[in-house]
């Protein structure tokens, strides 16, 4: 088991366009457990 109870889906950047022509730019690092989730799957 992983250790976590949700579910594996994560953006880390997102780009928006706006109806004015601009865009918002979001970004969202992984928290601590989903970084050592994904560090046990890499090993």
């Amino acid at each position: 088991e992983l250790g976590g109870k949700r579910l594996f889906l994560h953006a880390a950047q997102l780009r928006v366009p706006l109806p004015d022509g601009q865009v918002l730019e979001l970004e969202a690092p992984v928290d601590e457990m989903w970084q050592r989730s994904l560090e046990r799957l890499n090993d």
